[in-house]
């Protein structure tokens, strides 16, 4: 996504910067990074120290334990679990928000959530789908997602503040590559052929409008 924006911004070369996840609103703000694009929700506490496109993707949340697990099947028996999260990431504020019976923990590195999963010091995670399947599959490791959806959370393009002709740049580009298309075949690509990013964005919103924000 990054890349494609880039190419039709300018064409730019993207220097991609790799941070842990709870840094990168301190990074915009200190001039480290020029934009952040790794699936940062737009929340109320963010928009007061940094800017956001609109949005170009949604993260589906959901519990994922190990395939050997029968204990957890849904948001309400994790009541008393040992649950991991990423340090700094709107799946950290939902759990401690909505999951106040369960031991949450954070991590600064998503590959180590999952883990502990695997040696049995945690006994779930919460985060995206398409993120839980990425690290499952790149360790190896036996999870499965259980229940039903928890939320679903947008995903914009984080800038420094008062960087007004950027933001519209970007916008202008992004709301290119929703209308035609570009978008669902990135989404299509990377996450999956059956995966229909457009529906799951218009699923956030109305989610979003059903809450009042």
């Amino acid at each position: 996504m990054a890349e494609e924006l880039a190419r039709r911004m300018g064409p730019f070369k993207v220097k991609f910067v790799g941070d842990t996840y709870k840094n990168f609103v301190e990074g915009l703000k200190t001039d480290k990074y020029d934009l952040v694009m790794n699936d940062m929700t737009p929340t109320e506490i963010r928009r007061k120290q940094v800017d956001f496109s609109i949005p170009y993707g949604v993260e589906v949340f959901r519990i994922f334990v190990r395939k050997d697990n029968s204990d957890i099947t849904s948001k309400t028996t994790l009541a008393g679990k040992r649950v991991g999260v990423s340090t700094g990431s709107s799946n950290e504020s939902w759990a401690r928000e909505h999951l106040t019976e369960s031991d949450i923990r954070g991590y600064d590195n998503g590959a180590l959530i999952f883990n502990d999963i695997a040696n049995g010091r945690i006994d779930a995670v919460i985060i995206s789908h398409f993120g839980g399947m990425k690290y499952a599959h790149a360790k190896g490791i036996p999870v499965k997602e259980v229940g039903e959806p928890l939320t679903y959370q947008l995903a914009a393009a984080a800038l420094p503040k008062g960087q007004e002709a950027l933001k519209a740049e970007v916008n202008k580009v992004l709301e290119s590559m929703l209308s035609v298309g570009t978008v669902e075949r990135i989404s299509n690509q990377f996450v999956g052929k059956d995966y229909k990013m457009l529906d799951s964005i218009a699923a956030a919103k109305q989610e979003l409008a059903a809450e009042g924000k």
